[in-house]
């Protein structure tokens, strides 16, 4: 079971079954997001983490992570999630180098990737970008953050 704030990663490998089912009468939201592993035919494993009591507001929150980020699960990649709720007028650069993908998706508000505004539902896709990527609020949003090797 996975509730409001949680993050689980399952590793499939060589092969795993499992069900995604809403038990409440209540809508549920969530992101299924795939990266592919380093490594081929890993043993099937999953680890399930609470981030609902840690605060995200004006900077990220990496959830999970190849990178040996503490506190985020981990994941068998070059790769990272983050998770972030701005304030009106906040900006925040975020670093990163030619050989990076990043794929920004704003979850409520509205958030400016690089000078572009995107909205809620909206998602920015920055590859070989070597001068980082620019993130401003003017209204106050939330987002995704996912960063992988390119």
């Amino acid at each position: 079971v996975v509730h409001a704030g949680e993050v689980h990663r399952i590793s499939a490998g060589t092969g795993a079954r499992h069900t995604e089912k809403n038990q409440s009468i209540d809508p549920a939201r969530y992101y299924q997001i795939w990266v592919f592993p380093n490594e081929p035919d890993l043993i099937p494993s999953h680890e399930q983490r609470d981030f609902a009591q840690v605060s995200r507001q004006d900077r990220l929150m990496t959830v999970a992570s190849g990178r040996n980020d503490p506190g985020a699960v981990m994941l068998h990649a070059d790769a990272s999630i983050s998770l972030s709720t701005f304030s009106p007028t906040f900006a925040l650069d975020y670093p990163t180098t030619s050989d990076r993908c990043a794929l920004l998706y704003v979850t409520s508000g509205s958030i400016s990737l690089n000078g572009i505004l995107l909205q809620q539902g909206d998602q920015g896709r920055v590859t070989g970008e070597a001068r980082g990527l620019s993130l401003v609020s003017a209204t106050g949003g939330s987002f995704v953050l996912v960063d992988v090797s390119g």
